[in-house]
């Protein structure tokens, strides 16, 4: 599940037990009308404490809030309280690189939007996620290429 909000400019997403692809859709379109269109995001914290997996589609979507954030304000994602099994799933997707780890965690704002396990995410969406994460290595190239471009087509 994810949850999020902003204040001051600073988006705040807490990932929680197991992050699937029908989770992304609301932080995909929030993150991409707050940071490129209306300007109102300039920093993104993601805290992952209670996340124990997040599927590649997840991924992908950390990736694009990520590229979006360095375009538009040249900062990356921070992220704090990664486990062992969510370190390695960001680096066998050659992302970590790309991403802050916090050492120390910062608190998040108590009110967050739960997001609604009803709302579905568009194929369009979950091709957009993984050609992100197709952008990030050869390796993943090959992984989730044709994925992409099966989703787009149909």
């Amino acid at each position: 599940m994810i949850s999020f909000t902003h204040k001051d400019g600073v988006l705040y997403i807490i990932a929680s037990g197991h992050v699937k692809a029908h989770d992304c859709g609301p932080i995909k379109d929030f993150a991409a009308k707050h940071i490129t269109e209306k300007d109102i995001i300039t920093d993104v914290y993601l805290d992952m404490k209670e996340c124990k997996y997040m599927d590649s589609t997840f991924i992908g979507v950390i990736a694009g809030i990520n590229k979006q954030l360095r375009k538009k304000w040249k900062k990356s994602i921070h992220l704090q309280n990664t486990n062992k099994a969510c370190m390695d799933l960001l680096d066998d997707m050659s992302l970590s690189p790309l991403l802050i780890f916090l050492s120390e965690a910062i608190s998040f704002p108590t009110e967050a939007t739960k997001v609604d396990d009803n709302i579905l995410i568009s194929k369009i969406d979950i091709a957009e996620a993984h050609e992100e994460l197709t952008e990030l290595s050869e390796d993943n190239k090959k992984k989730f290429g044709l994925l992409a471009k099966i989703l787009r087509e149909s």
